[in-house]
């Protein structure tokens, strides 16, 4: 793990509702467990919306994990992470990577260095089975970004995309805004954010991570990926 050590930062977004951060957080320190086991002690960074005895003790108890106190975030609206991951996820990590973890959503094997350098974004196929072959003739996979490998470098395009063009043209608040759809696809259609950028196709992005989308994407047969997307997808899998 020691090509990776200094080349990946860890993170996780953290916004659980005022009152019940003891069971969601639960769930986020168990996957960041698992993303440690299989990848080792890398540097970890938990984006919370504020302090809560849970999320204080964890990083008290390790000296890699370093908290980022986002008021903006807020529980049960997703947009407000995405719009984060958009417009300011450049700024929380200064490794050339980042593993994007959820508590649904992380390594399941060991070999994250299979990745790390190839692509500037890679995540689970998130389009279902019919659909997904259009979008990949058309060359824009759109893939998932819930667990996720990026660069510091489309972290930064995306930002740039944001407050250039798309600020004007897309409104964050609508059901349509997710950061994943807007890393991959949206944001691509501009040849200036894509110029160069290496987003991976469907093989390679099944071998990283599978989400079933609720049944709605088949697992290729024999498919063992490095992690996966999805409770009901690690009830599939994780057996």
């Amino acid at each position: 793990m020691e090509k990776e050590s200094n080349e990946v930062t860890i993170l996780v977004y953290a916004f659980p509702e005022k009152g019940n951060e003891a069971a969601a957080f639960s769930r986020i320190a168990a996957a960041i467990e698992k993303t440690w086991k299989y990848c080792g002690k890398l540097k970890t960074v938990i984006v919370t919306s504020h302090l809560f005895e849970e999320v204080q003790n964890f990083a008290a108890s390790h000296p890699n994990v370093e908290l980022q106190i986002e008021p903006s975030l807020v529980y049960g609206c997703i947009n407000t992470m995405s719009y984060d991951c958009i417009t300011k996820l450049y700024t929380r990590f200064s490794t050339p990577y980042v593993l994007i973890i959820q508590d649904d959503g992380y390594p399941i094997r060991e070999g994250l260095e299979e990745f790390v350098g190839k692509w500037d974004f890679i995540g689970a196929p998130s389009v279902r089975d019919k659909r997904r072959k259009i979008m990949n003739a058309l060359g824009f996979p759109c893939l998932n970004g819930g667990f996720s490998l990026r660069s510091h470098r489309i972290c930064m395009r995306a930002a740039n995309a944001w407050h250039r063009w798309w600020r004007f043209l897309l409104n964050p608040r609508s059901r349509f805004f997710a950061e994943d759809t807007f890393y991959t696809l949206t944001a691509c259609l501009g040849w200036r954010y894509r110029r160069g950028l290496k987003i991976a196709r469907e093989a390679d992005a099944f071998s990283f991570s599978y989400d079933s989308l609720n049944g709605l994407i088949a697992m290729p047969e024999g498919l063992k990926p490095f992690g996966i997307h999805g409770r009901n997808t690690a009830e599939k899998i994780e057996c």
